[in-house]
């Protein structure tokens, strides 16, 4: 009775979105496994309840104290059933995916795609459940795509997804889902391929995902950052000024929807804020501007230290400050630029690509302004050193022959641009050291060429591909520990079904 009581207060609080709906579920799933023995048979299912509980409650409030107590719960019970063991592994490789959303452990989105095929395998093809369960598998699928960038992935995912939307009725309640995730996926198809069709489809069914959910829906604010933040992502490739205007209407309306302590604001307010500092540069607009600054000091200030995300909203502040820079180019503005930039690159976690880039910006923003004031040289040394620390880091086993052939020209300009600004500098003993380091770092890269994994693949494809994935993990093992995968502040977000 008390489980029964639970799950109907659980189901009105996913309706109505009501936490104190959601806390009370949780306190009486807890009594009830504590009146009943530890061995007694209903013990698996009511604490793999508890452990869908966790995770509802987890993505209202954003707590990690619940999403990893529902991964270690769902760990640990083992349903003798196929169907309830097949429930318990797809909360679970939903949990193992949010948390990976948050800290960006390549391992769990590895765990996730594992539950999550295991799951489909015990589901019988008559359950209704089964294509929200293929269509979260396609959305895992998307998602390490966007962390390792194999196209087979996203393929696959792709597949997925689209075979899911097809057994599901338009009144399905994980149609919307569904879509929106479809229409998300084949605009990152677009950015692979160039493909006009991939990206007017995704627009397509991202629209349809948002006319299908209630505006009183707890989801709706998903809803409402996919189709703006597709509509941004068309605009930024097309350049079609309607999509930009659209996509500020859209993600202004997803913002003042979600309270502050949703998990999602912070990326609400980057993409936003993304969107207005386009419409900036399209019609230089001052008030977009600011607008634009302060929303990104607000999901800034939103995010807490060691988010995979805060990367991404430091740089975006830069490069919004840069803006003002250039208007108004003060020592002041400059300054604030320059520090937005190098308090991204200095974060511990996040993507290693973004953390780079915002070196770089922080290095061409010093030497521009340093030609006419001596005072920013030392910055710009210290924008130097940051960029030679992060270069390793964007440098893995797996990537192809074609890419590494891209990068050593790349990172000898960079070497030379740090030596060139030290000599300039006086600093004679550091351009020898950074000459030193860059050209082991490009030695390292020509020995890869030579003996480059793809050999390999032709042979021993499973070896070849698990070298890879470890190379990956080394690699990524000290950013990754702080996404998102670190989703872009200025892309969609999958959504769990």
């Amino acid at each position: 009775a008390l489980n029964n009581l639970s799950n109907g207060l659980a189901l009105r609080f996913k309706r109505r979105g009501n936490i104190v709906d959601l806390e009370e579920s949780i306190s009486i799933k807890r009594r009830a496994i504590k009146l009943i023995p530890e061995n007694h048979e209903a013990m698996p299912i009511l604490l793999a309840n508890l452990g869908s509980a966790l995770q509802s409650r987890f993505r209202r409030l954003g707590r990690m104290e619940d999403i990893d107590a529902a991964i270690d719960i769902l760990r640990r019970v083992i349903p003798d059933h196929p169907e309830v063991e097949a429930r318990r592994l797809m909360n679970l490789g939903l949990a193992l995916r949010e948390r990976f959303d948050r800290w960006g452990r390549l391992e769990d989105i590895d765990e996730a795609i594992i539950s999550t095929r295991n799951a489909i395998e015990l589901t019988s093809n008559d359950n209704v459940n089964k294509p929200g369960h293929i269509a979260d598998l396609g959305a895992n699928l998307v998602i390490r795509f966007q962390r390792l960038r194999e196209l087979g992935d996203l393929e696959r995912g792709i597949n997925a997804i689209q075979h899911a939307t097809q057994l599901m009725p338009d009144n399905h309640t994980d149609k919307p889902a569904c879509l929106g995730n479809l229409g998300f996926a084949l605009m990152l198809q677009f950015d692979e391929t160039g493909d006009d069709k991939s990206i007017t489809k995704s627009i397509e069914v991202a629209r349809q995902a948002n006319d299908l959910t209630p505006d009183d829906h707890p989801i709706k604010i998903l809803r409402l950052n996919n189709l703006g933040s597709l509509n941004q992502m068309y605009f930024q490739r097309l350049k079609v000024a309607e999509n930009n205007d659209s996509a500020i209407v859209t993600l202004t309306r997803a913002v003042e929807l979600a309270s502050d302590d949703h998990p999602m604001k912070p990326r609400l307010l980057a993409n936003l804020g993304g969107a207005l500092h386009a419409r900036h540069n399209r019609l230089d607009n001052a008030e977009d501007l600011e607008n634009a600054i302060t929303h990104a000091r607000h999901a800034i200030a939103l995010t807490p230290d060691g988010h995979a995300d805060k990367a991404a909203f430091l740089k975006n502040m830069g490069t919004f400050l840069n803006s003002k820079t250039k208007l108004s180019p003060t020592e002041e503005n400059v300054e604030s630029a320059s520090q937005a930039f190098m308090d991204a690159a200095n974060q511990k976690s996040g993507q290693p690509s973004i953390r780079l880039e915002a070196a770089l910006n922080c290095i061409q923003l010093y030497s521009w302004f340093s030609r006419s004031r001596d005072r920013f040289h030392d910055d710009l040394l210290q924008a130097y050193q940051r960029m030679l620390d992060l270069i390793p880091q964007n440098i893995w086993l797996g990537q192809n022959v074609k890419r590494r052939y891209e990068q050593v020209p790349q990172i000898g300009d960079a070497v030379n641009g740090a030596a060139a600004a030290a000599i300039r500098s006086g600093n004679f003993t550091r351009a020898l050291e950074w000459l030193e380091e860059g050209r082991n770092i490009v030695w390292g890269q020509v020995l890869q060429l030579r003996t480059p994994v793809d050999a390999l693949r032709q042979t021993h494809p499973g070896l070849a591909d698990k070298l890879a994935r470890i190379s990956h993990h080394l690699e990524l093992g000290a950013s990754s520990a702080g996404s998102f995968r670190t989703l872009s502040p200025t892309n969609a977000a999958l959504s769990c079904l």
